[in-house]
C-alpha cells in the first residue's frame, strides 16, 4: 500500500503492488475520513483499508465505511493499467481528492410509509443507524431520541482536547441541514422512560421540547 502525490511518477518495483483476491488495483484518498490520518500508516485486510487511529474500515472498492468511527466514505478513483505503467482518474477539481461524501445514495422520506423508526440515544451509533436505515432504502419516520441538548457529536475528543467544547457545533457528527435534508427527526432534551418492545411503545419523560 503506497501513498503517492498528484503528478508523481514514482517507480514501484514488481511484487509491491497492493492487488485485491480479483488482482485488481484499486486507488483512494489518502486520508481517513474522521481525523485525516494517513492511511497508508493502516493495514490493507480483505479488500478493506483499516485506519490505524481508531480502527475505522472503509471498502477499497467504493469507499464506503464499514465499521469505526469514520461516518463519510472515502474517494476511490479508476485505475488503468497501461504498458508504461498504472494510471488513476483523478478529478480536476483538487477539493474533490479528499470529498467526504458517502457513495450510497439516502432514500427519500415518503409521507405514505406510516412505520416509524426510533433510536434511542444520541451517540456515533445511533447518527450511523440512521443514516444506514436512509442508506438502505428505508423511506418511513425516523426519530432519534437523546437526552443530550445537542446533535450527536465527536465525543472521543472531548478527551484530548480541553477546548473543545467551547463551540460545540464544531463537535457535531452532522450539522441540522444534514438530518433537515434526510428527514431524520432528532429530539434532544428527551429522556426515554421505558421501552416497551413487544407492544411497540417507547415513553418519554415529558420536556419543553416534546
Amino acid at each position: 500500500m503506497y501513498e503517492m502525490q498528484v503528478g508523481e511518477n514514482r517507480k514501484v518495483r514488481k511484487g509491491e503492488w497492493i492487488m485485491t483476491k480479483d488482482g485488481r488495483l484499486y486507488c483512494t484518498g489518502a486520508l481517513c475520513s474522521h481525523y485525516g490520518f494517513p492511511l497508508k500508516k493502516g493495514i490493507f485486510l480483505n479488500d478493506t483499508v483499516v485506519c490505524p487511529l481508531h480502527d475505522a474500515t472503509f471498502d477499497i472498492k467504493t469507499g464506503e465505511p464499514l465499521r469505526g468511527p469514520g461516518l463519510d466514505a472515502i474517494p476511490t478513483y479508476k485505475i488503468e493499467v497501461r504498458d508504461d505503467g498504472v494510471y488513476a482518474d483523478l478529478p480536476k477539481k483538487s477539493d474533490l481528492w479528499i470529498a467526504k461524501e458517502n457513495v450510497q445514495g439516502m432514500a427519500k422520506r415518503d409521507p405514505g410509509d406510516k412505520r416509524v423508526y426510533i433510536i434511542v440515544g444520541g451517540g456515533a451509533a445511533a447518527a450511523t443507524a440512521a443514516e444506514s436505515l436512509r442508506q438502505n432504502g428505508y423511506t418511513g419516520r425516523i426519530i432519534m431520541m437523546t437526552r443530550e441538548r445537542h446533535l450527536p457529536y465527536d465525543r472521543p475528543v472531548l478527551s484530548k482536547k480541553l477546548d473543545a467544547a467551547d463551540d460545540p457545533s464544531k463537535l457535531y457528527l452532522r450539522d441540522r441541514e444534514f438530518y433537515a435534508k434526510h428527514d431524520i427527526e432528532v429530539w434532544t432534551d428527551t429522556l426515554v422512560t421505558k421501552v416497551d418492545a413487544e407492544h411497540r411503545i417507547v415513553e418519554i419523560q415529558p420536556s419543553e421540547s416534546h
